[in-house]
């Protein structure tokens, strides 16, 4: 098989007899990709540390000035002022206000957080119980995930969520959210855990052939690219991810 520039990045040279042709390429617009001689790869990843707060902490002399941003920023958050409905704008408010609870916590200031609580059980809160006037999940059984009662009224309607376009960018913003408030207030988490679990399998459903999972696997992660596609079922264009940030946000959201 071929081998693209990560592959050979990540494979043991402990798991079973494999000979990289090393002369032997092929050029394509995801670098050279050279032959692999054997039965099977290994690929080893390197363990990535998820935490909450910065890797590397924040300079204390900063501190005053977080603090004063954060007082206004935390000031602002009122869930009935966001106006737009869409599950991707609302996803992103709610993330928004769940990285200024964590903030908050590394900086100290936890007074705020219970603003932050509350904002976030407002907002999250009508989307998996089924209340939110604006918009709303919907399981949609054909391809075994959610849409939106805003995208399954329209067909150009929440960036293509109908057609399964960006799920883990835009799910991945609740999930944020969902994570958070579930780290501020457990027993909330606990209440909510299927809906929860619910709205990230969408987009991280491990399962295999035997699972139970109502969920596709890994419905946007390409497992041979080793990175997620935006595109979901009808994109003429071929395979796209505009923002891998959001990509990325969207797995750290679910570990």
């Amino acid at each position: 098989m071929l081998a693209h520039p990560l592959h050979l990045q990540l494979l043991s040279k402990d798991g079973g007899n494999v000979t990289v042709l090393k002369y032997f390429k092929y050029r394509s617009i995801d670098g050279d990709l050279v032959g692999v001689l054997g039965d099977s790869w290994l690929l080893e990843a390197e363990h990535v540390p998820v935490t909450w707060h910065s890797t590397r902490g924040v300079n204390q002399d900063s501190y005053d000035e977080i603090k004063q941003a954060l007082c206004k920023d935390v000031g602002a958050l009122c869930s009935s002022k966001i106006a737009n409905t869409s599950s991707y704008y609302y996803g992103k408010s709610i993330a928004k206000a769940a990285r200024f609870a964590l903030i908050a916590e590394e900086v100290g200031f936890l007074d705020l957080i219970s603003l932050v609580k509350k904002f976030l059980k407002e907002t999250i809160q009508p989307w998996l119980d089924g209340t939110f006037k604006g918009n709303g999940f919907l399981y949609e059984k054909q391809w075994g995930g959610l849409i939106t009662r805003l995208g399954a009224d329209s067909s150009g309607a929440e960036s293509g969520f109908k057609f399964y376009d960006s799920h883990h960018v835009q799910l991945g913003y609740f999930v944020y959210g969902i994570a958070v408030l579930t780290k501020i207030d457990p027993n909330w988490g606990k209440k909510y855990r299927s809906e929860a679990y619910s709205v990230m399998e969408d987009f991280m459903n491990l399962g295999g052939k035997d699972s139970k999972s109502k969920y596709t696997r890994l419905r946007c992660f390409d497992l041979f690219m080793l990175h997620s596609w935006d595109s979901g079922l009808e994109d003429r264009d071929g395979r796209y991810q505009m923002n891998s940030g959001e990509a990325v946000n969207a797995y750290y959201s679910a570990a």
